[in-house]
């Protein structure tokens, strides 16, 4: 059943937004300095929010001192390290657009995301080494970087690698050591000019901040361009629909170039202001380990991820009775997987999610039973509406709506709908009709 209080306080908090997504950091280090922000799993690292907060803005002047100004592509092709979180929450803050690409993207993959954002500055992974089934695994992200920058050297200015040998960085490129020596110099700079305020005062809501490449079911990858607000709102209805407060701790485990973790992970449980324990990638065995450690109260995967971690021959040896909540997305499940889920966790749901919605658009009820998920999407938010329409008009506004009953087309309307798809205006006009639907 639907809840009217839930769509009572979607509309209390969304008439009290702030203009930037990166506003939640500055509002809960003034309210909660000493608390946890952030916990780096895979470093055991904690964060408090008066760190988070001065990283975001010394990172933010650095950016400010490379020439970096609002509209400008920040590109990244990073794990999930605490450092790619600053970076992304001070692009947020002085306007500036974030492009998070997937480390697992090929050269010629990452050549045509280049070629369609065109970014001023791009931070990278150079030679890593991971340890998988008891051997190395070695990726060398050198040889594509130094294509690219062939290609679009006079376009892309910043060439950022994240290695501290000196011996492994690439000609052109600018150390991730040399990059944070720098970031000091630039944060106290920017005490004295107040460059960072400045330039914070001039975004708003509206103005885009995030480049994520939808994978799609037809044709290549498009990059939706999301703004402030799309995000915000999205965040207020998974807080709002799942109950997440302060008090939770959230797993974020999942790729940064996915709206399902920058987005509803991250950025929804940072606007409330709960702990975030980050993974630099996905790992099904340490993302169990990470609940039981860290007493993760709340996480959401694709149920593919789930069903991996319930095949680990010591899925039982960990303690995973701090979870109230679980949450998937993005893929049908069978009756099976809602029964096993059920067991995970004493809460759980689900809910569709679009990239060029920033994430999460409808939502189970809290008290959804098996038979419930098994046959339903949930409800929508009243900030971001559902309706079933005909396909859209000749020109090119939405088609009328069906009677109760009909199959149509899905469409949603209102704040949440993203800006449209970078430099792209035939495939942005087949998305979104000319009334916002």
């Amino acid at each position: 059943m639907r809840e009217p209080e839930k769509d009572a306080r979607c509309k209390a908090l969304y008439a009290e937004i702030l203009p930037r997504v990166s506003d939640y950091v500055d509002i809960h280090a003034s309210r909660r300095p000493d608390d946890v922000a952030l916990i780096e799993y895979n470093t055991d690292t904690k964060v408090s929010w008066k760190d988070f907060y001065m990283s975001v803005k010394a990172f933010a002047a650095k950016l400010l001192d490379m020439g970096i100004k609002k509209g400008d592509v920040v590109a990244t092709t990073l794990v999930l390290l605490k450092e790619h979180v600053y970076l992304i929450y001070a692009c947020y803050k002085i306007g500036a657009v974030v492009a998070p690409l997937d480390p697992r993207l090929k050269e010629m993959e990452v050549d045509y995301c280049f070629d369609k954002m065109r970014p001023k500055a791009y931070f990278f992974l150079g030679r890593t080494e991971v340890k998988k089934d008891g051997k190395v695994e070695v990726n060398d992200f050198r040889p594509m970087v130094a294509a690219l920058m062939d290609k679009y050297g006079d376009t892309c200015k910043h060439w950022i690698q994240f290695d501290f040998l000196p011996h492994l960085l690439i000609d052109g490129a600018t150390s991730i050591h040399e990059f944070a020596m720098d970031v000091k110099r630039c944060f106290m700079q920017s005490i004295m000019t107040g460059s960072v305020r400045d330039a914070a005062a001039l975004v708003g809501p509206r103005d885009p901040c995030l480049l994520i490449f939808t994978t799609g079911s037809t044709g290549r990858p498009k990059p939706a361009l999301i703004c402030h607000e799309n995000i915000i709102i999205q965040n207020i209805g998974l807080t709002v629909a799942f109950d997440i407060t302060e008090k939770d701790i959230m797993c974020v485990n999942l790729p940064p170039s996915h709206v399902g973790c920058v987005t509803e992970q991250l950025a929804t449980t940072i606007y409330a202001g709960g702990t975030c324990v980050i993974l630099h990638i996905f790992d099904a065995e340490k993302t169990l380990d990470a609940i039981n450690k860290h007493k993760i109260t709340a996480f959401g995967q694709i149920p593919s991820l789930f069903a991996m971690q319930w095949r680990l021959p010591n899925y039982a040896r960990y303690d995973l009775s701090s979870l109230r909540f679980a949450l998937y997305g993005g893929q049908a499940v069978s009756r099976e997987f809602l029964e096993k889920l059920s067991k995970m966790a004493p809460k759980f749901g689900s809910g569709l999610g679009l990239t060029e919605t920033a994430g999460f658009v409808t939502y189970t009820p809290m008290d959804g039973t098996v038979d419930d998920l098994a046959s339903s999407i949930g409800f929508d938010s009243p900030l971001c509406p559902i309706s079933i329409r005909d396909p859209m008009k000749p020109d090119g506004t939405a088609g009328d709506p069906k009677p109760k009953g009909q199959i149509g087309e899905i469409t949603f309307s209102g704040p949440q709908i993203f800006l449209g798809y970078l430099n792209d205006e035939e495939n942005t006009r087949k998305t979104v009709s000319k009334d916002g639907f």
